[in-house]
């Protein structure tokens, strides 16, 4: 498994705080980094710290620093949502196909 994007973690980390907070973050950025774990400081126009973050980067799960749970691709990637989305499609394609399938069941009919 790959690391995620740093912009994205940032990004992420932003509407997370924004959707708890109810502040807009001026600015996210990583400030230590490992291969377990990595902290993004959210900081306000003047550059005072809001909030910190610790996250895992191959998962963008971890903790803020009042030790509540941060889960970050929740925020910003939906992947429930994309799912629904892939199900509609097939589900659209299949109604698709049962027209054309139908439509040729007919006509046959109508030949004869």
């Amino acid at each position: 498994m790959t690391n995620i994007a740093d912009e994205d973690l940032c990004s992420w980390a932003i509407n997370d705080y924004q959707k708890k907070a109810g502040i807009v973050p001026a600015n996210a950025e990583i400030t230590a980094r490992s291969e377990e774990a990595c902290e993004i400081t959210l900081t306000d126009e003047n550059g005072n710290v809001l909030d910190v973050y610790t996250v895992d980067p191959k998962t963008g799960t971890g903790t803020d620093s009042s030790n509540a749970e941060v889960n970050l691709p929740q925020t910003g990637n939906n992947s429930m949502t994309n799912w629904l989305l892939c199900v509609g499609a097939a589900m659209f394609m299949a109604l698709g196909f049962g027209a054309v399938k139908a439509s040729g069941i007919f006509k046959r009919k109508e030949d004869e």
